[in-house]
């Protein structure tokens, strides 16, 4: 580590005094110099000047001014020194940059840089979600709920663990610490938090970057897998036809009645709850034969338009409710289908995985498990099971890639067994 040492600029000012500039070197881990000059805000006579001490001379007058002057600049040294040493405790993570020196700097010195939308982390988010986020058409309504989420908990995490949590600090450590802090304060399996860690913080740190806001880049090479965080398929149920007819005939307070409607109706459609209100006659078409298929765009997915053949079930349901499906709140839906689905009788045993560093199994009732996008898991596994070909299921759900409708088909393996019984390959010796 270098000397901090104080320099006059070449310049002299109207009132005859020349700026002070802090000039400090030092080597990073991969061997290169870096040399930053830094301006101490403060200026000064040249003939006032020591050059050997790199301080005020004592001129009688000034004893004063250049007492605080000095004191300014002793700080301003024991700061470069304490900074350096900080970042050389944990130069394998994150390496003392031009940019961050300077950055650490402005925090002590209260700097304000024009560039700078907040002074830190919090602040600088809590603004991009207020002010940019309404104004960008990228972000979807998922985008917004999982950045808030992120904040939220980022928020909770400093209160417990950092308090002083700012943009200097994203490094592996820190992420290790807040995965920690999800999976044993929070009790968030793996899948939600590479949504918070991976998709939410690094959305805000990524923005703050090319802002020009954070200017230290360590987080970019933290991944789930340095941090112990695997996402898993997990196990989530999904009805069989025959269950979803038991659920459709069986009798219900007209309340149930209506949720238990447009289930049914989103199960036979393979349709996401954001796009169940588009259920309706206006977006119906003719297919051969009389019958009809609902032809709609999507939200946020990369085939953006399905036509989907509709189920008689679904023409019985929309003729029902005057040809718009029946729609209440995300939340109150899921609480709904629980009480259905125990209504029903659905209260076999039925075990859940989650991955929260650790493969955990817990019992359920089935129904306690039935959600909105169970309708979903239902259609991929269900057209699975009919034999219809991938590449046609994933032209009626709107899913890109085998891969992303894998996600979605939920069959037991018990379920893909029985269904293979009595295949040739099981069976018998012929080729």
């Amino acid at each position: 580590m270098g000397e901090p040492n104080f320099r006059l600029q070449a310049f002299t000012s109207k009132d005859g005094k020349s700026p002070i500039t802090l000039d400090y070197q030092w080597t990073v881990v991969s061997g290169v110099n870096i040399r930053l000059m830094y301006a101490a805000k403060a200026s000064i006579l040249r003939a006032h000047w020591n050059k050997k001490t790199q301080r005020p001379k004592n001129i009688i007058g000034y004893e004063r001014e250049y007492s605080l002057l000095t004191e300014h600049l002793d700080k301003m040294a024991q700061e470069v020194r304490v900074i350096y040493r900080k970042y050389q405790a944990d130069r394998k993570l994150i390496e003392l940059t031009r940019d961050r020196m300077r950055y650490e700097l402005d925090q002590v010195f209260e700097v304000s840089r024009p560039i700078k939308v907040g002074t830190n982390f919090f602040a600088w988010s809590k603004k991009f979600l207020e002010e940019v986020y309404p104004k960008d058409s990228t972000y979807s309504e998922g985008t917004y709920k999982i950045l808030a989420t992120t904040l939220k908990h980022l928020g909770g995490f400093a209160d417990d663990t950092k308090p002083d949590l700012d943009f200097q600090h994203f490094n592996r450590q820190l992420y290790g610490q807040f995965v920690t802090y999800l999976r044993n304060q929070k009790n968030l399996g793996d899948n939600t938090i590479e949504k918070i860690v991976f998709a939410g913080l690094k959305r805000f740190l990524n923005e703050a970057s090319e802002a020009g806001v954070n200017l230290f880049p360590a987080y970019r090479d933290v991944t789930p897998k340095k941090v112990g965080v695997q996402k898993t398929k997990g196990d989530k149920i999904y009805l069989t036809r025959s269950e979803l007819k038991q659920m459709y005939e069986h009798p219900l307070p007209s309340h149930l009645t209506s949720v238990r409607d447009a289930f049914v109706a989103a199960v036979f459609l393979g349709l996401r709850y954001g796009d169940w209100h588009k259920v309706r006659n206006e977006n119906l078409i003719d297919l051969a034969d009389g019958k009809k298929a609902l032809s709609i765009v999507l939200d946020k997915k990369p085939q953006p338009r399905i036509v989907v053949p509709c189920h008689p079930a679904v023409m019985e349901i929309l003729k029902k409710y005057n040809g718009v499906l029946p729609v209440i709140s995300n939340q109150k839906t899921n609480q709904h289908l629980k009480e259905i689905g125990q209504a029903v009788g659905m209260t076999s045993q039925t075990s859940k995985t989650v991955r929260k560093g650790r493969i955990i199994e817990t019992k359920h009732s089935k129904f306690e498990l039935l959600t909105c996008h169970v309708s979903r898991n239902c259609f991929e596994s269900e057209a699975r099971r009919a034999q219809i070909p991938q590449r046609d299921i994933d032209l009626f759900t709107g899913h890109s890639t085998n891969a992303v409708s894998d996600i979605y088909d939920r069959r037991q393996l018990v379920t893909i067994a029985n269904d293979y019984r009595d295949h040739g390959f099981f069976t018998t010796w012929e080729d």
